[in-house]
């Protein structure tokens, strides 16, 4: 399933962040707030909150394609506040 199939058909509620390698996303399923990245799920968390705090401080993951290695989410200046993400309600 891709991210734009998660996004859209379970919840069309969701966070993003826009940084140089392409947006994160945090989305709410089934009471639960996961964090997706080039349809890479990369954590489960209670709270939206505590899913962008991770992010902004340090998940590691392996990214295949054009860019190859792990990558550190710390070194995007991702914020850990969601005020500071776009949020993105109902249409």
């Amino acid at each position: 399933m891709f991210i734009a199939d998660i996004l859209y058909t379970v919840n069309s509620k969701y966070y993003v962040y826009e940084t140089g390698i392409g947006p994160f996303y945090i989305t709410e399923q089934l009471d639960h707030f996961f964090i997706f990245f080039e349809d890479k799920n990369l954590g489960i968390f209670d709270s939206a909150s505590q899913a962008a705090k991770a992010l902004a401080s340090g998940i590691t993951f392996s990214l295949f394609g054009p860019q190859l290695g792990e990558l550190d989410t710390s070194t995007f200046g991702i914020p850990p506040y969601l005020w500071e993400w776009e949020f993105r309600p109902d249409d």
